[in-house]
């Protein structure tokens, strides 16, 4: 039977510290599209996701779901005030929309099984002793040799944590001098972490060779702190180490 009706079909893994969540997009029986979120763990978090990505995105006639959600009926109502027209929330037990179900539960599980999986080849490959869920890295940058600042960027689970990015003006360097601005940048970071008494990350990444990465350990030392560290040579591919002479 030829359909006129559109479908959205979201199925979703938490594993206790992620939730991920994929969404495919089904017009007139065929699969048109798909998009991938990934959350920090929380109470009705899917919940919470209907309705803040139907706020903004086209709403389909039906939504199909792979368990009751709480509010289920009220997240009903509030698609189908949205649309203008009823919207049914549907968890299906058979037939062809068990099937779309069962093919997005395949896809997220593959999503999810493989972020875990890239973070355990990194600590394979640095030779860390645990997973490194959250990763600091830093860089520096001059502006026509006189103003210098530094950016860091936080990874966690593997993924961008935009709320965590912060940006220094060094303040204690003259010139162009991006060692010591490197060492000095670090200590800031890791001293006020200290004094404030919160979490420190699992590796640290410092964009540059060898020079940039002994720069920011003498500032690790210095705050008697056993980070995992390695530096990034971008332009020719190489991750130098603290303890190792030759790089990957």
């Amino acid at each position: 039977m030829y359909r006129t009706y559109n479908e959205d079909v979201l199925h979703f893994i938490d594993t206790g510290k992620k939730m991920y969540i994929q969404l495919f997009r089904v017009e007139k029986g065929q699969v048109s599209g798909k998009q991938e979120f990934t959350f920090d763990s929380q109470p009705e978090i899917v919940e919470a996701f209907i309705r803040q990505y139907y706020a903004t995105n086209e709403i389909p006639d039906n939504l199909l779901v792979p368990t009751y959600l709480a509010d289920h009926d009220l997240l009903e109502q509030y698609l189908t005030k949205i649309k203008g027209k009823p919207v049914s929330l549907i968890v299906p037990k058979a037939g062809q929309k068990k099937k779309l179900l069962d093919l997005v539960y395949r896809n997220v599980l593959y999503a999810a099984d493989q972020e875990d999986q890239s973070l355990i080849h990194l600590r394979d490959a640095l030779n860390l002793t645990g997973v490194p869920d959250v990763i600091e890295c830093f860089d520096i940058s001059t502006i026509f040799g006189e103003y210098t600042v530094a950016s860091m960027v936080q990874f966690r689970g593997g993924l961008p944590d935009k709320d965590n990015y912060r940006r220094f003006k060094i303040k204690t360097v003259t010139g162009q001098d991006d060692f010591a601005s490197m060492k000095e940048v670090v200590r800031r970071r890791y001293s006020r972490l200290v004094e404030e008494g919160k979490a420190l990350p699992q590796l640290i990444v410092i964009d540059g060779g060898r020079g940039q990465l002994n720069a920011a350990w003498e500032a690790l030392k210095e705050l008697k702190l056993q980070i995992p560290m390695i530096g990034l040579a971008k332009r020719e591919e190489e991750i130098y180490r603290i303890e190792a002479l030759d790089p990957l």
